[in-house]
């Protein structure tokens, strides 16, 4: 799957051997994954414990008799919040972004006037 990843960074002229790198692919991953959880489940007896470090983006599919327990170090928690705020800042900040632009006069965006010019006069009571 290394080399077909590999491929697949490449800038390709054809969106069909592009489209047709990205099935290879996807087969390649789905066989390696399959492949992982019938030794799995061939290998590993009754009342036995294994251990499998694996990436947490896995489609391994383990025996509706297996127990899985996932793992993760502090760091990889710490990192995700970050990247969690980091990206809802991201996103905030490019909301705010569209909104000033959108209410910008300049860019044709709402500046409170009416066709003619006038501003509307809001009454208090």
């Amino acid at each position: 799957t290394l080399d077909l990843q590999r491929c697949m960074m490449i800038p390709l002229a054809s969106a069909n051997v592009g489209s047709r790198l990205q099935e290879w692919h996807a087969d390649s991953n789905r066989r390696r994954y399959e492949h992982i959880a019938d030794q799995i489940d061939n290998t590993l007896g009754e009342n036995e414990t294994g251990l499998l470090l694996i990436s947490e983006r896995h489609q391994a599919q383990f025996p509706s008799d297996i127990e899985v327990f996932y793992v993760s170090p502090p760091a990889l928690d710490e990192y995700r919040r970050w990247f969690q705020n980091w990206m809802d800042q991201q996103q905030s900040a490019a909301e705010a972004a569209k909104l000033s632009t959108e209410n910008d006069p300049e860019n044709g965006g709402d500046d409170g006037a009416d066709a003619d010019g006038a501003t509307a006069e809001h009454e208090t009571g």
